[in-house]
Formats: structure tokens, C-alpha cells, sequence
């Protein structure tokens, strides 16, 4: 149910209710009067008219007749419509629910003015869908829908989590039946046990049923001529086709005494060892026990409050009020009324014959040619972002032959590069950055062929090549890593497209258990960590033995450890470290600024907006550094309590705030001198962070203090 006040509630549930419409066309705004009397109706629905279903992406159906809109002839086709309704609340004041934003199919000129049929966003979905081979989280899965789609995903990463799947890698079967963006994201959302639908402001939505009730309606506000089914729609079975072996597996809960879901050839639950593959089937499952409704038609005062899968109850005369009713269809015309249907099946007419039901609609032929030249297609379903000496996995691709073949791979990369700053006679210049690209044949670095490239500044593509010759029947495994120097690099989701194609390759095959985990840690300076303490070190040294040690290390925080480390490494430096886990030693504006996935950024809307370390009471600052984007985030430094804010540019500088992003990138802070801050620093230290648009900020490091040798 779309978020209105509880004035609107009371106003919904008045015998005698006053409304308005109003929107534009394109720039031309409307109102009721511009509207022909009984001719505006929207329609929608999340599953088709006899049974609850998921992974639907219905499109969402406008008709209207507008009279005198100034819009020129032949130009109507192709505008956006966004109509808005109106409710009169007891203040006299309107309170506006927008219907959504539609796009103009087709309009008719006649004597009672314009005739409209215009749809939703989700029919933007129905583009051609070149990707066969493709893995990633459900969200990111969405993402690179919406995004290839040229729309907005409105349903946040947390809230995919929380679905069945919703936190699982999930792989694309390449040989499936997906043709339109929208085939994908229908997929996506029968992994998850969802519907896909496009919101109100125009945003794609991701659903799962569920069993909250919005809003209780008794006979006093439903028109006469409800109806109401004398059963409950419950699914207590599953059914899956596996396209590998062409069988189908059948999963229940215990007692089965419902209906029998068939999600038939689902090409994103095809991978994984049987353990993996039966949790995946089973979450759907337990996602499907949600759906425990009485199906139903009502018609009530028009009013468009009410979203798809929204739960009811009703009350009195022919209801049942301990049941719960689902809207899965509706219709709002105007002016007129808003008729809800809950649609679904009775438990009691499933046979026997269901529950083993053998549907293999979809499967591929089992002919396998094997001189056919065979693709596997990639590209990535998530942002990659390579800093400055780093390395990162960014093409990985299973493949399988069933005959000794000579295979080629090609890819594209389309990048941005952030080249660092160095100073040569007292003044900044960029010099270019040092791509090496380091190939992994099954397993192995390939080490006689590691192509390299010089770039500059900007937007690049970056063409790669490699060919080798494979033996038969063999389950094997390709990999590109790029590593960075003298700069970083960022690669938007979808931008790394590659193939690989050749005669006697599989059109695909089982998972095999394989799990291969990396990570990749950042150079450390292994001197003490400690917040705001000054302490003494002993050491003494040791002659090192030839003995050698192994062992498993779990996970850890190295934000706060204090260890001495003696011998010849160097002077021992103290740190001041500002992070996400840490937040009573920064200060900034909550409404501007929000902590996910462990960083600093600013939230939806805010272009830019600053963040501040604590007060720190230092002798001497070594150097200062950050973890962050540095394309938008710049630094100032203060030495009296924030009173003035300084930027280092050859010089201590005060920054000119007229300008559009002023103060210091990290690069530049971090090669200000020991004597440089000494210039300035009069027993104390802060830093003010300035974010930009995407920009990201994970941590601020001061050192501040080094232990004579």
C-alpha cells in the first residue's frame, strides 16, 4: 500500500469521498477537467487469471480520452504520462498518490478528443537480451537488467537479501530460452520466489508474497456482488526440470496436502552440487507456504491506494474474517471504482498425477553436433574498482569439450583510469598508468603471454586476445586479472564483455563442486595501531632461525592492534584511524551522509556533502592517507580546532570554495612531507572530507608520532 497519512485513511473509508486528477503529458500538464468523464482506467497484475504465480512482469495498462492538452499532432506517441490522484482530507487540503509514470503507445484523434493506451516501464524490458552467460547476486542480476534497460531499481540489495536466494551467487545456463530482458528478469525473480513490477515513480520493484495485512474492509465500504471462494490456495509441492539431465525433481513440505508448484527449466538453478541445488529449490519452497489465501473479486469507492500483492482481510457479511485475501489483479477507473481479484486454485482438485507432473516444456534438444562452434558468452554483473598497485579477477569463464579443439577468446573492457599525481620541480603533473593483464588457464598463470598497456587520463577500451588448444572431455576454467600501477581503475557493471567460441565445446555442463575464494590485501605498514596513545618501546634483536611455520589464519580486524616490531624495520609510527566502525570520531549529517557496505557515501539526491575527524592533540604528524574514491572526494586539514580549513598545493593555501570541488585528492595529501604539516601544525589535527556525487570514503589514517631509534 502506497505510504499515505492516517487523515487519508479516514478520508478512504468516508461513505461520500472527494477527489482529483491531475499529471502531465510530457511538459503539458492536465487536470479533471481535460479528462473525458468515465474514460480513464489503469489495469495491472502480478499473476494471470486462475492461479498465484511468481517471477511475472506484467506490464501495467493505461487508457484515457484527453480533451484540450496542448500538445502538437503527431507528437503524442512516445511522451510520458504521470497522472496523480488526488484525495480531499477533512482540513480541506489534497493529499496526492501518484499512479506511476506510462508511456504513450498509441493515440487516436476522434470527435471526444485523444484516445490513449499507454503502458509502464516494465514494457521497456522488451528488448533483445544478448547475455548467455552471466552470474551474480539477484540484485546485481537486476541491476544489469534495469541498467541495459535504461531504468531505476528501486528495491534496495538489503531487501533482495532478505528473499529466498536472495543473498546466493546464482549462474545463468547458457542454453536456455531467455530472449527479452524481460525473459531474464522473470527468471531472476522465480529464483527468488518474486514478482517484478514497476512502482510509481516509474522504478522497477522486486515482491515476494507475504502475510502482512495493510488494511481490514468490512460490507460498509465494498460494493454489493463480492465474491468469495470457499477454499484456500496453499503450495506444498515444487517442481523443477533439470535441463542437464532432462528429469524432473519434485520437492514437498511435509504433510503435502496442497498444490504443486512447476517452475519448469529455471536456467538459474541449474548449477551446483545436488546439497546446493536442493537448499535453492527448497527456499522457493518455503517462500511459496507465504501464499495461504482465499481467492476473491471486490469492487470498492475508486480509490488507487492499494499496490499488487498487497494482503487484506475481510469482514462481515460473506467474509471470512480469519482468512487472508491477496490482490493480484486490479483495475481503477476513475470517477467510477477499484476492483481488486485474489485469484487462485483449490488444494482439493490436485491429483496424484501433479504431484509426478513430467513437464518438460523448454528443454533443449539433446542432439549434440559436436563440429558446431559453440559461445560462451560473459559480463560482469557488478561494479570492479582496481586501485593503485592492486590486482582483481575481472572475466571468469567455466567451459567444457567433448573433443580436442583449438578455442578463442576475445574480450572488450571499456574503463575509466585515475592516473596518480606526481611532483616534478615543484609542480603536479599526471603521468600514465601501467595496465598488465595476467591470464589463468585452469588454474595456472599463463606466463609467456602477459599483454601490457600505457594509458592516460580518461575512458578507455581495452581490446584482448588469447587462443589455445584444449583436450576432450575436459571441465576447464579461464580467468583475466588486471593489476594496476601509477594509478586506479574503475570498470561499470556491464562494461566487460568477453566470449569464448570453438568447435567441440559443450553447450554446458554441471557444476562441479569447484569453490575458488581470493582475496586480495593491500600493502600494510606494520607499525603499532593505537587511537590517542603515547607509549615507550624496548626491544631488543633476535637472530632469525631457518625454521619455517603454516598455519590456517581466520578472518581479522587489524584496526586496532598494538604490537611492538623491533630490528631494522624503521621508526615506529603511531596512527589516528577514523572508520565505519567507529563513528563517535567523525562527525557529519546523517540526512546527507549514510554508512553502507562499510563506507562513507553520500545518500540518493545529495550531490555533495562533508564529513569531519575528531579533534587530535598531536606533536607531530608524519603523513596522512585515505582509502576512498579519489575522483570526488577531496581533503582539508585543520590546526586550530576547525576554526580554518587549509589545502596543500605547493604551499599552504586557503581554498577557494567557489570553486566546484576545491581541497586536497588523497593522493596529493598523502605525499605532504613531515616538514610540510609541521609548517602548519600547531599541537592539534583535523581532517574535513568532502564527498561528491558517487563518492566513496572507507577510512582516514594520521600518523602522528615516531619513536626515536
Amino acid at each position: 500500500m502506497y505510504a499515505v497519512s492516517e487523515q487519508y485513511k479516514a478520508a478512504m473509508k468516508q461513505p461520500v469521498q472527494r477527489f482529483r486528477m491531475t499529471g502531465k503529458v510530457g511538459r503539458a500538464s492536465f487536470t479533471d477537467d481535460n479528462i473525458l468523464s468515465g474514460s480513464f482506467s489503469i489495469t495491472n497484475q502480478c499473476s494471470d487469471d486462475s492461479s498465484v504465480q511468481i517471477g511475472q512482469v506484467y506490464i501495467g495498462e493505461l487508457d484515457v480520452t484527453l480533451m484540450n492538452v496542448n500538445i502538437a499532432r503527431y507528437s503524442w506517441k512516445g511522451q510520458e504520462i504521470a497522472p496523480v490522484f488526488g484525495m480531499h482530507l477533512s482540513d480541506g487540503t489534497y493529499e496526492d498518490v501518484p499512479l506511476g509514470i506510462f508511456t504513450i503507445d498509441s493515440a487516436k484523434h476522434t470527435a471526444s478528443g485523444v484516445v490513449i493506451k499507454a503502458y509502464d516501464h516494465m514494457a521497456k524490458f522488451d528488448k533483445n537480451c544478448s547475455v548467455t552467460s552471466i552470474n551474480g547476486t539477484a540484485y546485481n542480476l537486476m541491476l544489469t537488467a534495469c541498467t541495459a534497460c535504461g531504468l531505476s531499481l528501486g528495491t534496495t540489495s538489503e531487501e533482495f537479501a532478505a528473499m529466498a536466494n536472495g543473498s546466493d551467487e546464482l549462474s545463468l545456463y547458457s542454453e536456455s530460452d531467455i530472449e527479452t530482458w524481460r525473459d531474464f528478469v522473470s527468471w531472476v525473480a522465480v529464483s527468488i520466489a518474486a514478482n517484478v513490477y514497476a512502482g510509481r515513480d516509474g522504478k522497477i520493484y522486486v515482491r515476494a508474497y507475504d502475510q502482512v495485512v495493510v488494511d481490514e474492509l468490512d460490507t460498509a465500504h465494498r460494493f454489493a456482488g463480492c465474491e468469495f471462494s470457499d477454499f484456500t490456495t496453499r503450495y506444498t509441492g515444487l517442481s523443477v526440470v533439470n535441463l542437464a539431465g532432462k528429469t524432473t525433481s519434485y520437492y514437498a513440505l511435509d504433510p503435502d496436502d496442497g498444490l504443486t508448484y512447476n517452475i519448469g527449466s529455471d536456467p538459474f538453478l541449474q548449477y551446483g552440487v545436488d546439497e546446493k541445488k536442493d537448499a535453492q529449490r527448497n527456499a522457493i519452497l518455503t517462500a511459496l507456504s507465504q501464499v495461504d489465501y482465499v481467492p476473491f473479486k471486490a469492487e470498492l469507492i475508486g480509490n488507487p491506494a492499494y499496490d499488487l500483492m498487497d494482503v487484506f482481510r475481510f469482514s462481515d457479511g460473506l467474509a471470512d474474517k480469519d482468512k487472508l485475501f491477496c490482490m493480484t489483479k486490479f483495475t481503477f477507473s476513475y470517477n467510477k471504482s477499484f476492483t481488486m481479484q485474489g485469484v487462485g486454485q483449490d488444494p482439493a482438485l490436485a491429483s496424484a498425477k501433479s504431484k509426478t507432473d513430467k513437464n518438460l516444456q523448454g528443454i533443449l534438444s539433446s542432439n549434440e553436433n559436436q563440429d558446431y562452434i559453440r559461445y560462451y558468452d560473459y559480463q560482469n554483473a557488478a561494479d570492479y574498482d582496481i586501485a593503485d598497485t592492486a590486482k582483481a579477477k575481472i572475466i571468469d569463464i567455466r567451459y567444457i569439450t567433448v573433443k580436442d579443439t583449438h578455442i578463442d577468446f576475445h574480450a572488450e573492457i571499456k574503463l575509466t583510469l585515475d592516473t596518480t599525481e606526481t611532483e616534478a620541480e615543484g609542480l603536479l603533473s599526471d603521468t600514465d598508468a601501467v595496465m598488465t593483464v595476467t591470464y589463468y588457464l585452469n588454474g595456472e598463470e599463463v606466463k609467456d603471454y602477459v599483454p601490457v598497456e600505457t594509458l592516460p587520463d580518461g575512458t578507455h577500451l581495452l581490446h584482448l586476445l588469447f587462443t589455445w588448444n584444449s583436450t576432450a572431455n575436459l571441465t576447464g576454467n579461464f580467468e583475466v586479472w588486471l593489476s594496476m600501477a601509477g594509478g586506479s581503475c574503475h570498470i561499470s557493471r556491464g562494461d566487460a564483455r568477453a566470449y569464448m567460441a570453438g568447435q567441440g565445446l559443450a553447450g554446458n555442463g554441471a557444476w562441479d563442486g569447484t569453490v575458488t575464494v581470493y582475496d586480495t590485501l593491500p600493502g600494510m605498514n606494520l607499525f603499532p595501531v593505537c587511537r590517542g596513545v603515547d607509549t615507550s618501546v624496548d626491544f631488543s634483536l633476535f637472530s632469525p632461525g631457518t625454521y619455517g611455520y603454516s598455519d590456517i589464519v581466520p578472518s581479522m580486524s587489524l584496526t586496532s592492534v598494538l604490537q611492538p616490531i623491533a630490528g631494522t624495520i624503521g621508526p615506529v609510527k603511531f596512527l589516528h584511524r577514523f572508520d565505519t566502525e567507529h563513528l563517535d570520531a567523525v562527525t557529519y549529517n546523517t540526512d546527507e551522509i549514510e554508512v553502507k557496505d562499510g563506507v562513507w557515501k553520500l545518500k540518493d539526491g545529495v550531490t555533495i556533502a562533508e564529513l569531519v575527524t575528531k579533534d587530535c592533540e598531536v606533536e607531530q604528524v608524519l603523513n596522512a592517507a585515505s582509502n576512498c574514491d579519489s575522483n570526488n572526494v577531496n581533503f582539508l586539514a585543520s590546526f586550530d580546532h576547525g576554526g580554518t580549513w587549509w589545502e596543500y598545493a605547493n604551499g599552504w593555501i586557503t581554498p577557494d570554495t567557489k570553486k566546484e570541488s576545491y581541497g586536497m585528492f588523497a593522493p596529493a595529501m598523502k605525499e605532504i612531507t613531515k616538514e610540510q604539516w609541521a609548517v602548519k601544525l600547531t599541537g592539534s589535527i583535523q581532517l574535513k572530507t568532502i564527498i561528491h556525487e558517487k563518492g566513496t570514503l572507507t577510512d582516514i589514517q594520521i600518523f602522528t608520532k615516531e619513536v626515536e631509534e
